[in-house]
């Protein structure tokens, strides 16, 4: 059996990239009393307020119950609220509050910066080649 070496393990590098882009990240968000992955989970919503608890684990690839506990810690910071949807009782639909919607005001900026700090030797070509890449992986595991 021929064995996989550490610098063509897709699994092993993705792992400690990820680790050191979530640091970079919880470096400058700290201050504003979140986790990366709280801000993972503010991000769709910023995008579309109002979606179910489950449709927030779908998109943020967090399980149901990781979800409903970072949900109750971003209520408790005043940040989001939860209700049960009009619709379908055994459902909650999450909404932003105005801090929660505040924040990605105050977000936005710190991250884009952060962006730009881990891509600023990549040419416009590079971003590209890389999301597409990125894509193309994420639909061989799904």
């Amino acid at each position: 059996m021929k064995k996989l070496r550490i610098d063509y393990d897709i699994g092993f590098n993705v792992h400690i990239l990820s680790s050191q882009l979530d640091y970079m990240l919880w470096k400058s968000i700290k201050d504003f009393d979140i986790t990366t992955q709280q801000y993972a989970l503010l991000k769709p919503l910023w995008e579309k307020d109002g979606i179910t608890q489950k449709e927030l684990s779908n998109r943020t690839s967090k399980n149901a119950p990781t979800v409903t506990r970072m949900v109750t810690s971003l209520e408790e910071k005043g940040f989001l609220t939860r209700t049960l949807d009009a619709l379908d009782r055994r459902h909650y639909r999450i909404y932003l509050t105005d801090k929660g919607k505040e924040l990605e005001g105050k977000l936005d900026p710190v991250v884009v910066e952060v962006n730009k700090q881990q891509l600023r030797d990549f040419s416009d070509t590079d971003k590209k080649e890389l999301f597409r890449l990125l894509d193309k992986l994420q639909q061989n595991i799904e």
